[in-house]
């Protein structure tokens, strides 16, 4: 037996002998490595659009296409999971932000 099958037979076995199953998922939202789907509904349905905001012009983007979750501070900065630290941005500039951080740090 191997992966999952094994996993849960130990768990029912546990469970069988009064003692506690090892929780597989610890922590709240925040610490998690991703994004929770929930989440990322909340943030999509509250900015409803790209919030990309140009440094020049001070015009936000407004795209409604290819919406994602995008950290304000970074995963790789210990940038937490929360609604206050997620924003709606579209796919491209969402990329766009990404490289510019990464040409900044080199």
């Amino acid at each position: 037996m191997g992966g999952l099958k094994a996993t849960l037979v130990q768990m029912a076995k546990k469970m069988v002998q009064g003692k506690k199953p090892r929780t597989l998922l610890t922590g709240t939202a925040a610490e998690l490595k991703s994004v929770t789907p929930r989440l990322r509904r909340e943030i999509l349905l509250r900015d409803e659009v790209c919030q990309y905001k140009d440094k020049e012009s001070g015009k936000i983007c407004g795209s409604k296409y290819f919406l994602q979750a995008d950290h304000v501070q970074p995963r790789f900065a210990n940038g937490p999971n929360t609604a206050e630290n997620l924003r709606a941005m579209c796919s491209a500039h969402n990329k766009y932000r990404y490289r510019q951080k990464e040409l900044e740090s080199t």
